[in-house]
């Protein structure tokens, strides 16, 4: 084990003399080169893992110097994960990178690569991706995706759960703190996969789904029996405002206040109360994909770069939280590294009073070459200052508005970027108070933002309007984090904004855009109804001055063009306008075909569809197959009974719909029903089913006849 335990204060003494001179070189700076990396991160900054494998990429690629240029874009998608805000994004980016294409992109996590493999052909023709942090794997294809490689996010759910029942055999139940997000999806089918080879002795649940604030989730952990221990890999929480933020801010309370360890697959929450566990590093994550991104800008092929499945996993473990929860040490994975080891207790016997003789000697010299080493520490401090120097200009390059300032709103930094956004001065700066000209409708709404920082919950963002020179209105987005003191107050806050002016805009213009196209789309559907409707009343007509067999096939096609405006009238009643509620149209449409022969009372009707959605390309043909299938029964199934009953099941998944027609009626004659001399219907239904849906149709056994019809769900 790697036992991280104190040494003796001359030892400490002797190695930093002998390490100054050579180990305190700056890093170098990051500034603008001819080659480009542009790295998309799923998320904004604040959240621990996000920021981590950020710092990683940065420190990468200042190993390069000056060489190399590092764009930063954050997609925020734990804000905002719909429609809308893609399309914003993906405008922005086309906008921002039309005339600076970069050299190689770096996308950490899920929702940027999938956002990449979407529009990245149209957004960065040619350009190489490289991909880190993937918990979906579904996402990468081992065989097809030239241009692109990087790394996985393998959780090691099983190492760790091993580790925790090595510690502890009397483990039966996993608490395990995983949300409903795309992320959170993924890593729940690695945990399930992980646990399957413990045949049920393990069990696993996960916080019920009403769990979204912290208070929800600390009482459901307080709760939890003896025998339990707690996984911790994500899970997304929202405050009192409803806007959402990660579980890392509140795992110290969570760790006070579980009656059972808690472990993880992610270094983050190392130093926090856990006990911990086989873990990913997200620093080492995101150096390696730099540095993969720096190759293939020197002129490595992505292809020749193979795709790493299986990323370093290291067993880390707390000391106090083992002592906490009586768990023994020894019963560690081998190589494992233990955090906050007491330092070595000293017995002092005769041969150690002759050592701390032999020590008071040494320290006597020590002290003799400390002095004469004066002149190299304030060489190192020089060196700090330059480094602290290079880490403001990486600030200073940035594009976002950053700025720090004090409780009283005094501000303390602010880089350039803010700077000139509100047309301050750098010299008049420390007499300046933060001045962001509030619109007067969301000054309320910023002060409680500001006041519901708490040091459970640090880090939140909003959205607000500032009114500037001349009266302009416009949008911003903020991140704020507040830094507290030992007495848990507000010390200071820092901010990272960014002018969202023209994405409102944008927005505001796709919601209007939107409601025309939906009213539209109604109007249609509502006037293509209106016009079957007219068509079946002409058949009417033109049937009512004939009879016998002419008369007949004019209702049963008039049946058939009511069928079909059923569809549009049931689009136009839906809330999508692009898919019906199965339930309630087939309902509708066969109760309207049975009650229009003259023995509807004597045949009961029975539709189950629940929780099904059909898209107008298969509820159209559907709808024509369930009328022709009703008619056929009514005509002649029922013949010579008194009572007959129709059954019409549907169900539909991803992949297959499912339709069974059911009559208990005196059944098909014998033969091929599809080529009898009066089975018009019938063949109709094969054409559909066959030709138009791509599926299958089978006739069942007697008594009674069955139908039963699959198709696949997407055409």
């Amino acid at each position: 084990m790697n036992r991280q335990a104190g040494v003796p204060l001359f030892l400490i003494a002797a190695i930093l003399c002998m390490l100054v001179p050579g180990t305190m070189a700056a890093a170098p700076a990051i500034s603008i080169g001819e080659n480009r990396i542009l790295y998309i991160s799923s998320y904004a900054p604040g959240y621990s893992w996000n920021d981590d494998l950020t710092a990683g990429i940065a420190d990468r690629i200042g190993e390069e110097g000056d060489r190399i240029q590092l764009s930063v874009e954050h997609m925020d998608t734990k804000t905002a994960n719909d429609e809308l805000h893609y399309a914003n994004l993906r405008a922005l980016y086309a906008h921002k990178y039309a005339d600076h294409q970069p050299d190689v992109i770096i996308v950490s996590d899920d929702n940027a690569l999938r956002f990449i493999l979407l529009h990245g052909d149209e957004l960065f023709p040619a350009v190489p991706v490289v991909f880190t942090g993937i918990n979906d794997l579904n996402l990468i294809s081992m065989d097809a995706m030239p241009g692109y490689t990087g790394t996985v996010e393998r959780l090691p759910v099983k190492e760790t759960v091993d580790a925790a029942l090595a510690i502890d055999p009397s483990v039966t139940a996993i608490y395990s703190i995983t949300d409903t997000t795309t992320t959170g999806i993924a890593i729940r089918r690695q945990i399930e996969s992980a646990l399957a080879a413990y045949n049920g002795t393990v069990t696993v649940r996960y916080p019920y789904p009403t769990v979204d604030t912290a208070a929800e989730l600390i009482a459901e952990v307080r709760a939890l029996p003896e025998g339990t221990i707690i996984l911790i890999t994500t899970y997304s929480l929202v405050n009192e405002g409803m806007i959402q933020y990660h579980v890392d801010l509140i795992v110290p309370t969570l760790a006070d206040e579980s009656p059972v360890p808690i472990y993880s697959t992610a270094s983050i929450f190392n130093g926090m109360g856990i006990v911990g566990g086989v873990q990913n590093n997200p620093y080492v994550l995101g150096w390696d994909a730099s540095d993969t991104a720096v190759r293939i800008l020197n002129g490595t092929s992505p292809e020749a770069i193979p795709i790493n499945l299986n990323p370093p996993a290291d067993p880390v473990f707390d000391y106090a939280a083992l002592q906490r929860f009586g768990l023994e040490e020894e019963s560690l994975p081998p190589g494992s590294t233990i955090l906050n080891l007491p330092s070595t207790e000293v017995t002092f016997n005769r041969t150690t009073v002759i050592g701390i003789g032999a020590a008071g000697g040494i320290l006597f010299i020590l002290v003799l070459i400390l002095s004469v080493s004066h002149r190299r520490i304030r060489a190192v401090k020089n060196l700090l200052q330059k480094s602290e120097e290079k880490y403001r200009s990486v600030v200073e390059a940035q594009t976002e508005l950053i700025a720090r300032f004090l409780p009283d709103l005094t501000i303390v930094f602010a880089n350039k970027a803010y700077l000139q956004y509100y047309g301050l001065n750098r010299e008049a700066l420390s007499k300046k108070t933060l001045c962001l000209r509030v619109h007067p409708d969301d000054e309320k709404r910023v002060k409680d933002h500001l006041a519901s920082l708490t040091p459970a919950h640090p880090v939140d963002t909003i959205e607000e309007r500032v009114l500037m020179q001349g009266g302009e209105v416009r949008w911003q987005r903020w991140n704020d984090r507040a830094i507290f003191d030992e007495a848990g107050r507000v010390a200071e806050y820092q901010s990272v904004g960014i002018d969202i002016t023209d994405r409102k805009a944008a927005e505001e213009e796709l919601r209007r855009s939107l409601a025309e196209k939906t009213v539209l789309l109604q109007e249609v559907h509502h006037r293509v109804k209106n016009n079957l409707a007219v068509i079946s009343s002409m058949l009417e007509m033109q049937a009512m001055g004939l009879s016998g067999n002419e008369a007949a096939v004019l209702r049963e096609a008039e049946g058939r063009i009511l069928s079909m405006a059923a569809v549009h009238e049931s689009l136009y009643q839906s809330r999508t306008l692009e898919e019906i509620d199965a339930q309630e149209h087939f309902a509708a449409l066969a109760d309207r075909i049975v009650r229009s022969f003259p023995h509807a009372d004597t045949v009961g009707i029975r539709v189950e569809a629940h929780g099904c959605r059909l898209p107008i390309a298969i509820a159209m043909p559907c709808s024509l197959i369930v009328n022709e299938l009703i008619t056929n029964a009514m005509k002649y199934a029922f013949v010579g009974r008194d009572r007959g009953t129709i059954t019409i099941i549907l169900s539909c998944d991803d992949t297959e719909v499912y339709l069974q027609f059911t009559d208990d009626g005196v059944g098909m004659p014998a033969g091929d029903p599809f080529t009898m001399a009066d089975s018009l219907g019938l063949r109709m239904v094969k054409n559909f089913v066959e030709y138009q849906l791509r599926g299958r149709i089978v006739l069942g056994p007697p008594p009674g006849t069955q139908w039963e019809i699959r198709f696949p769900a997407a055409h």
